[in-house]
Parts: structure tokens; sequence; C-alpha cells
């Protein structure tokens, strides 16, 4: 099943019943394949799916002055985009990195699937938070360190995934 990544990471930060895991299982989706570079979602789409990603790599960014401006790295099981549930306009583009494939599940199935549990309710909002530590984390590695400090920052965070 494309979401058992994100089952197992839900799993082992906060506990799901069985009912809960079934319901993630049967989440309806779509799978879509990726290339190289292929872009996702752009700045100013509205989403009606959340994407999670089943394997390959994607990549949130901007367009700062002209040039990409990487804001995040996804690997398989991140739910990149879970935030559009609530605020359904992007304010940055998703890409992928290499070859990469996704399951998109409609917001219309996770926002009821998250009313009838509050257990799950809880989990993907400490997803979201956790993304958002991250994210900050990652903010404060852009300016407070030299060019090699973040290579090196990055190179460290990648054989970490791979």
């Amino acid at each position: 099943m494309p979401h058992q990544k994100l089952i197992a990471r839900l799993q082992a930060t906060g506990g799901l019943s069985d009912e809960e895991r079934r319901s993630l299982d049967g989440m309806p989706r779509t799978i879509r394949s990726l290339a190289d570079g292929e872009y996702f979602s752009r700045e100013g789409d509205v989403a009606s799916h959340c994407v999670i990603l089943v394997s390959g790599f994607l990549c949130r960014h901007k367009i700062v002055e002209g040039r990409d401006q990487i804001l995040s790295f996804h690997v398989p099981g991140d739910m990149p985009d879970l935030n559009t549930l609530h605020l359904s306009e992007m304010d940055h583009n998703l890409v992928s990195i290499g070859r990469s494939t996704v399951a998109l599940v409609p917001h219309r199935f996770l926002s009821q699937m998250l009313d009838g549990s509050p257990r799950l309710t809880y989990a993907f909002w400490r997803e979201t938070l956790i993304d958002a530590a991250i994210y900050r984390q990652w903010v404060a590695n852009l300016g407070g360190h030299d060019a090699i400090a973040k290579i090196a920052d990055l190179s460290l965070c990648l054989t970490i995934f791979i």
C-alpha cells in the first residue's frame, strides 16, 4: 500500500488503533508518477488534495529575486502539503527531485476522517508541527552559516535519509 511509511510514522509517534490504521490504509488515492524536475504544485495553485510521498524525493521552494530558494526536502511518508487542508492556496512550489511517486488524497476525505477521530487529528496536527519545527531550523541554518557550512549540513541530512 502506498502510505505504509506514513502509517508507520504516525504509529511510532502517537500510536494508532487497528481501526485508525484501517482508515488510513483505506484512504482513496490517485497514484501519480513525477519525472525529475516535474512540478507537483506551484505557488498560487488551489489544492483539493493532499499528497503523500510514496517514493523518491520532493523539494519545497520559492523563487526569490529570480532564483530558486529551497525551503525543505521531503522523503517517503511525508505529506508536504498537509497545510492545504486548511490553507488551500499554495504559497510555494513543490517539485520532484529525481523520479518520484505520490499518492493524492482528497481534502474532503481527509476532513471527514479527521472529524471522526481525535487521535488521527492529533497525529496529523503533530506532523504539521514537526514540519514547522524542521522549517524553522532550516531558516535558521540559511541565515546563520556560510555556504560551506550550509552544504555540510545538507549533506549530513541527506545521508540520514538515504
